[in-house]
């Protein structure tokens, strides 16, 4: 297996990394009721992500530039969720990710079977330092502003294992695998457009050498709210890119996701 389909199959590893958190699920206002005391929004979604970037192992790296599209046919598993717990102006959030793709290639006598994974935690917590009363806009509640600091860390782990079948007897495999932490500050901000629809966007920064050297996140999302089954819930859909500059032990991972995204928040 060349180390250019080695770092190729890595490379579809991280897509929908999200990286772990999407925080602006769980911190759209969009005309909230007032609530007394903890709630939890849960929001499962999807991330349509291609990748850019440089994927390298030891000295020899290489460029990868997938769509969502190539990266779909890979795809055997993949699990994203949000979960947050609010009172009034603080909140904290846990972001589970499970990925799984598959890929299998026939050069020339050789048939090789690679098997990655991906595995992102993120988790931390945001307090809404303003908030500004725009009025109403007809029934239901007041209209909001909101400005929301955030802090937390994010975990990464990598997993890579392929197998080559070949002639003679030849079947050599490799099982990688690396995981880090990334600390993580950023900044949210949204407004209650109308009565059912929100905009918020959300940037971060973070690594600082802990794990990665650099990363950073910035998104917008644009939220519908309505009621299902008498449950608060939203639709979201937005654009999200994420980057990370992680270069260690051997390992390179220069990249950046990009794409469109839509999810869920059921709020209880």
């Amino acid at each position: 297996m060349s180390l250019d389909q080695h770092a190729r199959a890595t490379a579809y590893v991280v897509f929908l990394t999200v990286l772990a958190s999407l925080f602006c699920c769980g911190s759209t206002s969009a005309q909230e009721p007032e609530r007394s005391g903890w709630n939890l929004a849960i929001a499962p979604y999807f991330w349509a992500a291609g990748i850019s970037g440089d994927v390298g192992v030891r000295n020899v790296s290489t460029n990868v530039d997938e769509s969502f599209s190539d990266i779909l046919q890979h795809l055997t598993f993949g699990g994203m969720l949000l979960s947050e717990a609010r009172n009034d102006r603080l909140a904290f959030f846990f972001a589970p990710l499970y990925v799984r793709l598959g890929d299998r290639s026939n050069p020339g006598p050789f048939s090789i079977d690679v098997d990655a994974g991906i595995a992102v935690i993120g988790a931390g917590a945001s307090y809404r330092v303003a908030e500004w009363d725009l009025g109403s806009s007809g029934e239901g509640p007041s209209r909001k502003a909101w400005i929301e600091p955030l802090a937390g860390a994010r975990y990464t782990y990598l997993h890579l294992e392929t197998n080559v079948s070949g002639p003679l007897g030849l079947n050599p495999s490799a099982d990688k695998s690396r995981g880090w932490v990334d600390p993580i500050i950023g900044l949210s901000a949204g407004i209650d457009i109308s009565k059912h629809w929100a905009l918020t966007v959300e940037g971060d920064i973070g690594g600082f050498g802990v794990g990665s050297d650099f990363t950073w996140n910035a998104l917008g999302l644009i939220s519908y709210r309505t009621s299902v089954f008498g449950v608060d819930t939203r639709f979201g859909a937005g654009y999200r890119a994420l980057s990370w500059d992680y270069d260690k032990d051997n390992l390179k991972w220069d990249v950046v996701m990009y794409g469109p995204f839509v999810g869920m928040i059921f709020r209880f």
